[in-house]
């Protein structure tokens, strides 16, 4: 027992996952492995208090854990808070699998109660073999190198300390103080893609490895410190080829090209959109060639091929219409005496040409102003074309008008019948209130 709880000090110490005394909430289902994890704690001196949810997924079997639970924490003199969710109706409103509903549910409980309890911690029970499991089955499903690195020690507030021990060595912990517990009847069943991995997969993999679990782990620790580089070098790419303005992101296809891996620093690049493998394969066939104007759909994103760009908008954005309700619209005394000090984003109109509402839209074609500065009146769609306004932004832009008049080009420029005068008895300054 002394070995097994030095081992684990020695790991919590490595990976400063607590000092000391640190008040910790340890998520107690029951099982084996949170068993083990609260005594441990416990006995290394970290004042404990438990968190038990009751799923309600397996009838009898759940109050019972619940009741487990209880007696447990009452033995070992640990504050028990308890909660209970309907997982099944919660996964059905939210489109989810029963099990990421229940993940959410529980997190979110958990993180509530360590906010209230002042905690310094989460723990949970995962173990190496758990890590394994993780490691197989990430794989299985192709989430790639982020999710081929495993568990880590500490994820935010959450922490595992058992993170270093076989599940083996757990049970054994607990057959010699003799310490019972209970068992998830579902955890036989391989019917679920993680019970298959641990109840048929790895113990065939272990006929060829005996130490395949190890072997996993160490594999993982490797792709883990492998991912810490990859990510500042992703984060290094996005540096040099994103911008972004007016809510539309920019990648610079000329740049991209020339990186090392194209394909793999767009994915990077593309990921928040939800896009799917063929899209990112023609996404980049399409800048290859350089074929201009098509658009790509996902749920949340629309992703266009502009000259020398890639050009990403938010579809939620553009379902926002920015109205006037956007905008703050005062009287001042007077505007800058340095034109050039004024940003784009806001204009000065003389307010004595005003005498009704001023109202916000998108541009139409045939949407004619007279832009300050220029002889003359021009197109709206031609001023564009002129200043090479991608798509995005044409499809964008708006227009602050006074009846049928554009009084200002929204972020470029206003219009030249209600410019300021030294004779102007009132100014009026327009700006984002975003």
């Amino acid at each position: 027992m002394k070995k097994f709880l030095s081992q684990i000090r020695e790991f919590i110490d490595r990976h400063s996952l607590l000092d000391t005394n640190d008040r910790v909430i340890v998520a107690l289902s029951g099982g084996a492995d949170s068993v083990c994890l609260i005594h441990v704690l416990q006995r290394l001196g970290y004042e404990c208090e438990a968190a038990h949810c009751n799923f309600h997924l397996r009838g009898n079997e759940s109050m019972r854990d619940e009741k487990f639970v209880a007696t447990l924490c009452r033995n070992l003199g640990v504050t028990l808070h308890k909660t209970e969710f309907s997982t099944a109706e919660y996964a059905e409103q939210h489109k989810q699998s029963i099990e990421m509903a229940a993940r959410e549910l529980r997190y979110e409980w958990f993180e509530k109660l360590r906010v209230q309890t002042k905690a310094k911690a989460i723990a949970v029970a995962h173990h190496m073999d758990d890590n394994a499991e993780t490691f197989m089955l990430n794989l299985s499903r192709g989430t790639g190198i982020q999710g081929l690195k495993g568990m880590s020690p500490r994820n935010g507030f959450i922490v595992r300390p058992l993170l270093c021990m076989h599940r083996a060595e757990i049970l054994g912990f607990l057959q010699e103080i003799g310490q019972d517990f209970v068992t998830d009847s579902t955890n036989l069943e391989d019917i679920y893609h993680r019970n298959f991995i641990r109840l048929r997969l790895l113990p065939e993999m272990q006929t060829l490895n005996p130490s395949v679990t190890d072997a996993i782990n160490t594999t993982s620790q490797h792709i883990g410190e492998a991912f810490c580089i990859y990510k500042e070098a992703i984060e290094n790419y996005r540096k040099r080829l994103c911008h972004t303005t007016e809510n539309v992101l920019t990648i610079d296809t000329a740049e991209l090209l020339k990186t090392v891996s194209p394909r793999t620093i767009l994915f990077e690049c593309l990921k928040h959109t939800h896009i799917n493998e063929t899209q990112l394969d023609n996404i980049l066939a399409a800048v290859k060639s350089s074929n201009s104007g098509r658009q790509f759909h996902t749920d949340t994103h629309r992703i266009m091929i502009e000259r020398g760009c890639i050009e990403v908008v938010s579809a939620e954005e553009e379902k926002n219409d920015s109205l006037l309700d956007d905008w703050i619209i005062e009287q001042v005394d007077a505007m800058p005496t340095d034109f050039k000090s004024i940003p784009k984003t806001e204009a000065y109109i003389n307010g004595d040409k005003i005498s009704g509402e001023l109202t916000m839209r998108r541009w139409q074609n045939g949407d004619r102003f007279y832009p300050l500065g220029m002889d003359g009146s021009k197109l709206v769609s031609d001023y564009m074309t002129d200043r090479k306004f991608s798509r995005t932004k044409k499809e964008n832009q708006l227009l602050l008008c006074h009846g049928n008049d554009i009084v200002w080009l929204v972020n470029e420029r206003p219009d030249n019948r209600f410019k300021v005068t030294d004779s102007c008895k009132r100014i009026l300054h327009i700006k984002s209130n975003k």
